[in-house]
C-alpha cells in the first residue's frame, strides 16, 4: 500500500505488508495500532500516538504523540540521514513529554529536534526518558535542544540499553547560568544588607 498524498489516519489496521508513505503523513492518533512495516519517505510524515507491529524505515519527519505522547515501534526501527525526529516536552511526569518505545534496534541518524511547549521550564537535574530499546546503534547528525547543547547531558542519549539511563537527557544549566543566577543573588542580599544597616 502506497500513500502518495494527503493524509491516512489509522484506526486499526492489519495490513501486513508494507506501507510505504510518500508525500503524505501516516496519523496513529492517540493509541491506534498499524500492523505492518512502514517506510517513510523524504517530505512525508509519522505522527501520533500508537503503536507499529513492524519496522519503521524513517527518511522524512517523525513526532511521537499528541502532545506530547508514545509511539511504540514493535520491530526495529532505523532513521536515515534526511529523517527529522521531533521530540516535545511539557513536564517531567512520563505522561508529559514525547517517548519513542522500540522492542528490536534503534539506528539514529538525521536531526533530533528537542522543544519545549506549553511554557514548561525544566529545572536542573530534569530528566527525560526519551528512548527505550533493545539495542541502539548510529548517531543523530545533529542535535536541536532548548537553551543550547552546553545545557544538557546527553551522555546517555544513545547508551547501551545496560545502562539504567539509556535514552535519557538530563537538564543540567551551563555554569555561567549559574554564575550570573550567583551573583544576582549576592547582590539582592548586599542590597538588604545596606538597608539594614545604620
Amino acid at each position: 500500500m502506497t500513500v502518495s498524498s494527503g493524509n491516512l489516519l489509522v484506526t486499526n489496521a492489519s495490513g501486513g505488508g508494507l506501507l510505504d508513505i510518500r508525500g503524505g503523513t501516516l496519523d496513529l492518533n492517540g493509541g491506534l495500532v498499524y500492523a505492518g512495516a512502514v517506510a517513510v519517505s523524504n517530505g512525508s510524515f509519522l505522527i501520533g500516538s500508537g503503536t507499529i507491529i513492524g519496522s519503521v524505515t524513517n527518511a522524512g519527519t517523525m513526532g511521537p504523540g499528541n502532545s506530547p505522547g508514545t509511539l511504540n515501534v514493535q520491530g526495529d526501527l532505523t532513521l536515515l540521514s534526511s529523517a527529522v525526529l521531533d521530540m516535545e516536552l511539557r513536564g517531567t511526569a512520563t505522561t508529559e513529554f514525547d517517548r519513542l518505545l522500540v522492542s528490536g534496534a534503534f539506528t539514529a541518524d538525521g536531526i533530533l529536534d528537542v522543544m519545549l511547549i506549553d511554557g514548561f521550564l525544566p529545572q536542573p537535574g530534569d530528566q527525560f526518558d526519551l528512548f527505550n530499546y533493545a539495542s541502539v546503534g548510529g548517531s543523530f547528525n545533529l542535535i536541536n535542544l532548548p537553551f543550547g547543547a552546553g545545557s544538557w547531558n546527553t551522555s546517555h542519549l544513545l547508551a547501551n540499553p545496560s545502562d539504567p539511563l539509556s535514552g535519557t537527557i538530563i537538564y543540567i544549566p551551563e555554569p555561567s547560568t549559574w554564575t550570573l543566577l550567583g551573583l544576582g543573588l549576592a547582590a539582592l542580599a548586599m542590597r538588604r544588607r545596606s538597608r539594614v544597616t545604620p
